[in-house]
């Protein structure tokens, strides 16, 4: 259809139909037209359908006042609105207000702002009623007030500043009540431009209400006493008066608003005389005006606002009359006025202001009737619904059934309104409804299927009222109804789908009877119902769709039973069920152009049906539909599939697996869809009907909106406090500037602030609830977060640091702004971590070390000096005392012992508590102690008894990690095999007779420490392959418990057995010993080491002189060397045991060995030599031994026992006599 047409159209209905019937002709009057026409057929669409559907925000939504005089939309994209009580910035979601306080000279300086205006430099000016001028400050958000002062010229000439404007050369102009200014901004003065009676050049009144400049540098101001052409250097007037006697004059002198348009075109506005279009050349006005009797006139001669579109269209705001669209070819108007009877009307007809935002949104300024959100590029589907009180609307919005028949009529049944017809030529609804006195109408008003078989006959299938056909000449109705008992009759009147086979019979699907086929020559029906016994015949009685494929197959679409498919041949049924996959409830079905078969379930989603293996592929939600319900399907000239659900309408793309849902915010009826309300029309028209009314549209006409949109913070949070800027704030500007880069502006967190929050929006108004938001935070996550419709983010225990928070968004279409916002935020670190701490502390600490090394070094070098005074005052009485050769001789050996052991103080090594030693050798093995103490390997010190190996395993352990942790000591020789595994492992009550309750075994105590097995070479073979499962997992069992236990245990062990040995004769796991030979340690016996005797004999001496109350100060040297000739096969322990006696015998100061002193090395009872020969290690042990129970009267254990004697365990003694077969005589 031709726009010429359509335009003709609707000026010869526009006389016939009421004024909210008329058509208006921008591109949803296009759609309509083309869904609702066939062979080139022009009809005007129904009045609900084609007016354009007005948003409505008032002080309901946030508006602090519902007069909205003039908006803007700013360079960040945020709409800025003047109401008369305050400034408004709207940001899609939220409105911030901004009022007059009377107490804060910052805030706007009068309730009621006029025009608002931002420059070239992005400065916010606002004009006020009676307050003056304004400047919004965006980074405090703060005003700077410009007023009227008597006693400057240079100030405003007047308060009331009604219009701003800035011109081409960036100059701003602020016409006011009292004449024109224009404002210097670096002096902050302004130069007036007065109405001086006796110029006829001057301006021809100082009420300024409109300014603009045009595309040739002409500057025109209007007025309250008409239209003046302003000369900015001279200040010189062209004045433009009415002049009732010239039609071409200016129409009105109250200019209200001036215009021009893309076509160079000046339009005036005037309050009282119209719109009015200037003739440069003829220096001329055509006027439109009001006639009432027009309803394509003007609908009100108060013009206010004039904006030409981005599509070309001229929209002229009345205050009265409406909003008026020009269309330019007929110079006729279009109204769009308030009905109350439709909420998608205007809400008020005095309209204040008509703007277009960069999303492509028209918003339209009332006086008393807010803000109206006209968003043409959200109606994309034309919808036809039920208008109260219009007989001539569709009579029920419950729309159940759809058909466009072969001559272009559309066919709509309803819940409860009966068969509706769409007459082409009035564009109106007939409806055809029940009559129980006329057995010719319609059967009832629940109208569910409308089909046409092909010889064009139209049959209704209604809920409850059977089979009627539709005689469409004599618009009368034939009526097969169910009749109980017969069996060629329909057997059900609840008729949910009709379809005709390729053999010429009609198939009546029913909501309770089954299947029936109807003969229409012979006006009987075969009845298939539903057996039980016998699925072959008919599975379920509920039938939902039929269909006949290209191939000539039935397919049947129960409601339960899944899929059915008619064997034409054996007159039966073939199922196909599955409802894992929800193939069991079956809506609709549908074969497209290229032979897809495609089923719509109830819950189970879309599925391509396999007619051939008979399986399906189904695409649900997870693959990207809304809903799993389809109701409705139908194909789109590109292939495309649409579905009607409940949640919206779906276009599905088959060869790119995409989905795209549509709904009530895109201009659908709703989300919900009916089944069988789905009809394909002539030009590639779809309709979908629903809960309320149905759709029309082409789907290669949805043009998806291209302006990315703006993005903007706008909220910040620390700990879900909102936080203002200033001075003392961490935020330095509004959070709407503060990502500004022009700006350098940086959010300043100190290391406590770091749990925060950012508030965003995208500035795209056409249908911004739908905007899709991404946002990320530099140096903190690397991927895009995509959150959907979300506009905030969050983020808790932020690390000191610099980030950087990113945010974007797209439009509802999917157009993404990829730049978005960013800004920068940094966490700065407590005190005591910056550099500047931590280079203090560190000089500190260096000056502590270096004090204290000094100290140290002071320290030595006193106690030298204090040595080396002493050595001279003792070799000073030695001198004085030559005559007493003895006594010389031994005050020398004396002070000789004295220097020894004072040089060895100084060399002490303290790393281990009670191991003295100087000899080199020792020193290598404790250097490899404190190797491997700081690690959890294995130990095994090998050594002969009394060398000190649980001493060295105690030092090995304190030093370790495990210091703190108990050192468990076992000593696996003087336990009993049989109770060795109880004392290891632990054992449960009644694990064996005599276990009365619960022990806690060694390794358990041992947790988290450190265990030493002294004797290891001692342990039974059995309990070997349980220590090795220990040593390897870390895990063992409790005796009479299958429960694993785990331990954390470092394994010290020790023995004086060759375990090399033992492995030959099969006395000792090899497994095991490489297990413990993790890091050995030979400790070497006291003969190798005769160099520790001396200070040995010191430390005993000293220790048990403690004990028993004497001070030994004197060890004569003979005795020493003595003790250092002796072979020693009891090492360190025999000696100690030799050095207790002799502190006991000793009478005085010096020690004295005694009888106990060993004699030329040999041992007493059968030492390391006797005679020529020389004994074994286990014959001097045997020896020993016995000397030491001789010299005890064999007492073992005691104070005065051999054990204590020989410094070793009672149950050690006990099992070393046991093994060396020692009996008491």
């Amino acid at each position: 259809m031709k726009l010429s047409t359509i335009s003709a159209t609707l000026r010869a209905f526009s006389t016939r139909l009421p004024l909210r019937t008329l058509v208006p002709g921008m591109a949803l009057l296009f759609n309509a037209a083309l869904c609702s026409s066939l062979h080139g057929q022009p009809f005007p669409a129904p009045a609900q359908q084609a007016r354009p559907r007005f948003e409505h925000l008032s002080v309901a939504e946030g508006l602090p006042e519902n007069t909205v005089n003039w908006i803007i939309q700013d360079r960040l994209g945020f709409l800025w609105m003047s109401t008369q009580n305050g400034l408004v910035k709207y940001d899609g979601y939220a409105f911030t207000t901004y009022m007059f306080e009377p107490h804060n000279p910052q805030s706007l300086s009068d309730r009621n702002p006029m025009e608002i205006l931002e420059d070239h430099l992005g400065n916010i000016w606002v004009g006020t009623l009676r307050g003056g001028l304004n400047r919004f400050n965006r980074a405090s958000e703060t005003f700077t007030h410009y007023r009227h002062d008597k006693n400057d010229p240079a100030s405003l000439s007047d308060d009331g500043a009604l219009t701003l404007y800035e011109d081409k050369t960036g100059a701003l102009w602020v016409g006011t009540a009292g004449g024109l200014n224009r404002f210097d901004r670096r002096s902050g003065t302004f130069t007036r431009y007065r109405h001086d009676p006796d110029n006829p050049r001057s301006l021809s009144n100082d009420r300024i209400y409109a300014i603009r400049e045009d595309h040739l540098g002409n500057f025109w101001i209007g007025t309250h006493e008409g239209l003046n052409q302003f000369e900015r250097r001279s200040g010189a007037c062209v004045r433009y008066l009415h002049d009732p006697a010239d039609p071409a004059s200016l129409s009105h002198n109250t200019v209200a608003f001036l215009y021009e348009d893309s076509s160079g075109i000046l339009w005036v506005g005037s309050d009282g005389g119209g719109l009015s279009r200037f003739d440069r050349e003829r220096r001329a006005f055509k006027h439109y005006r009001c006639h009432p009797q027009d309803p394509a006139s003007l609908g009100s001669d108060r013009v206010y606002s004039i904006l030409e579109d981005r599509s070309g269209n001229l929209w002229v705001g009345t205050f009265g009359g409406g909003l008026n669209r020009f269309e330019r070819k007929t110079e006729t108007f279009t109204r769009f006025r308030n009905s109350p009877n439709d909420p998608a009307s205007i809400s008020g007809d005095a309209i204040r202001f008509v703007f277009q935002d960069r999303s492509g949104v028209l918003w339209i300024g009332t006086f008393l009737n807010g803000l109206n959100k006209l968003d043409q590029s959200g109606d994309k589907f034309a919808h036809y619904h039920n208008v109260p009180g219009d007989p001539a609307s569709l009579n029920n919005n419950r729309v159940w059934a759809l058909h466009e028949d072969r001559e272009g009529i559309l066919w709509v049944g309803s819940d409860g309104g009966g068969l509706s017809r769409l007459d082409r030529q009035t564009g109106k609804f007939r409806a055809y409804t029940h009559d129980p006195a006329d057995p010719h109408s319609v059967s009832n008003n629940y109208v569910g299927i409308i089909y046409e078989d092909r010889a064009g006959v139209l049959w209704i299938g209604a809920y409850g009222g059977g089979l009627s056909r539709f005689d469409r000449k004599k618009e009368i109705f034939t009526r097969y109804a169910p009749h109980p008992g017969a069996r060629d009759s329909l057997n059900n009147g609840f008729i949910h789908a009709i379809c005709e086979d390729s053999f010429g019979a009609l198939w009546i699907g029913t909501l309770g009877g089954g299947l029936n086929k109807f003969d229409r020559e012979k006006k009987v029906f075969t009845q298939y119902l539903y057996d039980p016994k016998m699925p072959q015949r008919l599975s379920i009685p509920r039938i939902n769709a039929i269909r006949e494929d290209a191939a000539g197959t039935l397919w049947i679409g129960s409601d339960g039973m899944g899929l059915l498919r008619y064997e034409r041949a054996a007159d039966s049924f073939t199922r196909f069920y599955d409802s894992e996959k929800g193939l069991d409830i079956i809506l609709s079905i549908y074969e497209d152009r290229a032979g897809r078969f495609w089923i719509g379930t109830y819950r189970g989603g879309l599925h391509l049906f396999d007619r051939t293996s008979g399986t399906s592929v189904a695409f649900t939600e997870k693959d990207g539909l809304p809903h799993a319900a389809v109701k409705g399907i139908l194909e789109d000239e590109a292939g495309n599939l649409w579905l009607g659900g409940e949640r919206g309408l779906v276009k599905f793309a088959y060869e790119k697996r995409t989905f795209r849902t549509y709904d009530a915010a895109d201009g659908l009826q709703g989300s919900h869809f009916n089944f069988n309300a789905a009809c394909k029309g002539a030009g590639g028209a779809l309709y979908f009907g629903g809960i309320n009314g149905f759709n029309c549209f082409h789907p290669a006409r949805l043009e998806d909106n291209l302006v990315p949109p703006p993005v903007a913070l706008t909220g910040f949070k620390i700990f879900n406090r909102p936080v203002s800027a200033g001075e003392r704030s961490p935020l330095p500007a509004h959070i709407n500037v503060a990502g500004d880069p022009s700006l350098r502006k940086e959010i300043r967190l100190s290391y406590w602030q770091n749990d925060i929050s950012l508030e965003y929006a995208a500035l795209h108004f056409s249908r911004p609830e739908k905007n899709l938001y991404a946002f990320k935070l530099e140096n903190y996550e690397e991927e895009w977060r995509q959150v959907g419709t979300q506009r905030s983010a969050t983020y808790t225990n932020l690390q000191p640091g610099e980030y950087r928070f990113r945010v974007k968004a797209a439009n509802r279409d999917g157009i993404w702004n990829e730049e978005g916002a960013a800004v920068r935020i940094l966490i700065t670190p407590p005190f005591w971590k910056t550099a500047w701490f931590r280079a203090i502390t560190a000089a500190l600490l260096l000056g502590i070390i270096f004090a204290g090394y000094e100290w140290r070094l002071r320290t030595i070098k006193a106690k030298k000096r204090e040595l080396e005074a002493r050595v001279q005052e003792k070799t000073a009485a030695t001198e004085a005392l030559q005559g007493a050769l003895a006594e010389v001789e031994r005050l020398k050996n004396r002070l000789q012992a004295e220097n020894i052991y004072l040089q060895d103080e100084i060399r002490f090594v303290h790393n281990f508590e009670n191991i003295i030693t100087r000899s080199e050798g020792f020193k290598k093995i404790l250097r490899s102690v404190e190797q491997v103490a700081s690690t959890d390997a294995t130990v095994l010190i090998l050594g002969e008894s009394g060398t000190g190996k649980e001493l060295l395993a105690r030092a090995i352990h304190n030093i370790s990690p495990r210091g703190e942790r108990p050192l468990v000591k076992v000593n696996c020789s003087a336990l009993p095999a049989n109770l060795i595994e109880s004392e290891l492992f632990g054992h449960e009550k009644g694990a064996f007779t005599g276990a009365i309750c619960r022990k806690i075994g060694r390794f358990e105590l041992a947790d988290g420490g450190t265990i030493f097995l002294d004797e290891i070479g001692d342990l039974p073979p059995e309990l070997q392959s349980k220590l090795l499962r220990v040593l390897q997992e870390g895990e063992f069992e409790r005796l009479g418990n299958s429960q694993t236990l785990k331990v954390n245990v470092r394994v010290i062990a020790a023995t004086n057995r060759d375990l090399e040995k033992a492995l030959a004769t099969g006395g000792f796991r090899e497994d095991l010993y490489y297990r413990l030979n993790v890091f050995p340690i030979t400790i070497p016996p006291l003969r190798e080491r005769k160099e520790d005797i001396p200070l040995l004999v010191k430390h005993f001496a000293k220790v048990y002189g403690r004990k028993i109350g004497r001070e030994i100060e004197a060890i004569p040297q003979p005795a020493l060397e003595a003790l250092q000739q002796y072979h020693w096969p009891g090492n360190v322990r025999e000696l100690e045991n030799i050095v207790e006696r002799a502190v006991i015998l000793s009478g005085g100061k010096q020690l004295r060995l005694g009888d106990w002193l060993p004699a030329n090395g040999a041992s007493h009872n059968g030492g390391p030599h006797n005679g020529n020969h020389i004994s074994t290690l286990e014959e001097s042990e045997r020896g020993h031994i016995l000397e030491a129970l001789q010299a005890t009267g064999w007492r073992v254990s005691g104070e005065r026992g051999a054990a204590k004697m020989l410094g070793i365990n009672p149950k050690t003694l006990e099992s070393r006599m046991k093994k060396l077969k020692i009996h008491r005589p």
